[in-house]
Parts: structure tokens; C-alpha cells; sequence
């Protein structure tokens, strides 16, 4: 399985969006990408983001082309949470070709394409401002997620007490079961 950070809501984190991915925003102790990587490890993610920073974020993090025929897209904005990424592991393990949202937003999708390499192709062209509008147009099943995402950058911090603390308690779960 592949799995793509893609950027949403870059705007409305200015000034601190201009010089990294979303997904590279440290709240509660850790950045999302890191999350990503622990759980699934680093030859499985990609990304799609703005043009100007690719360069910068490939000496970062470690990018892998989309080969794989099982996906899962992820809002690059979602506040960093081992908890809330390992219910979504829970939820993909169960369902596939399935939309996450949050209300009405759309902060991902788990899409197996075995048998549609037509939209595979699509999603290997993809760029930062079609990604939503391309979930939004497959005809999926909806899971509504309990999820945070930044909107706005004041939530990055008001976010990091309660990610931070989610976060620790993982930690010391896994720890424990050691």
C-alpha cells in the first residue's frame, strides 16, 4: 500500500506553509509525515505539494513513486495523532474504497484500484489543487472520522496540548506492552 500526503488549507497557514508541506508542521512532539513513517515506514509514502518546495522536502523525506494498486490519500493538514492514525489502520484493515471525512470535509480516502488502472494514471498526475476535487468525485462510501485537521495556524498551537499528551500515551502504551 502507498500512501499520499497531499496539501489542503495551505493558505490559511501562512506564513509557516511558505517554507514546508503541511504535513511537515511539528504539534504534539511530532510531525504527521513522522507519524506516517513510523507507522507504515518510509518506502511506502509519496506526496503531492506545491512545485516550489519539492526539491526541499526530497533532501528531507524519502519519496516513493505510486506503484502500488491499494492507496491511501491523506490531508497533509491533519494534526499529528498515533492514536487517530492507528484507528484509520484499523478502518482500512475492514473496508476499502472508502472516503474519510470529518463533518463534510474530506481528509482522505483508502481507494484499492486492482481492477481501475484508468484512475490510477489519473492519480499519478494529480497535482496539489486537484486532489480534493478527485476524491470528491468518486462515487465512495464515507466513514465520518473524529479527526483534527488545521484550518487555521492558531489551532497548532491550541491542538499541540492535547496531541502532545495523545501522543506520550501512546508511547508509554507500546512502551508497556515491551
Amino acid at each position: 500500500m502507498k500512501i499520499i500526503l497531499y496539501e489542503n488549507n495551505v493558505k490559511s497557514l501562512k506564513p509557516i506553509s511558505l517554507t514546508r508541506p503541511v504535513f511537515d508542521i511539528l504539534s504534539g512532539s511530532v510531525t504527521l509525515f513522522k507519524i506516517i513513517e513510523h507507522q507504515f515506514g518510509s518506502d511506502n509514502i509519496s506526496w503531492i505539494i506545491r512545485d516550489y518546495l519539492e526539491e526541499v522536502t526530497a533532501r528531507k523525506y524519502k519519496k516513493t513513486e505510486v506503484l502500488s494498486n491499494k492507496i491511501l490519500f491523506l490531508d497533509g493538514s491533519l494534526a499529528p495523532d498515533f492514536k487517530m492514525v492507528t484507528e484509520l489502520v484499523e478502518v482500512i484493515s475492514q473496508k476499502e474504497n472508502i472516503i474519510f471525512k470529518n463533518n463534510e470535509k474530506i481528509l482522505g480516502a483508502y481507494l484499492n484500484l486492482e481492477s481501475n488502472q484508468q484512475v490510477l494514471a489519473e492519480i499519478k498526475n494529480l497535482q496539489t489543487e486537484q486532489v480534493v476535487e478527485f476524491l470528491s468525485g468518486l462515487d465512495l462510501e464515507t466513514e465520518q472520522v473524529g479527526c483534527h485537521n488545521f484550518e487555521k495556524l492558531w489551532q497548532v498551537i491550541s491542538f499541540n496540548s492535547e496531541k502532545l499528551k495523545s501522543n506520550l500515551n501512546y508511547i508509554k502504551s507500546r512502551f508497556e506492552e515491551l
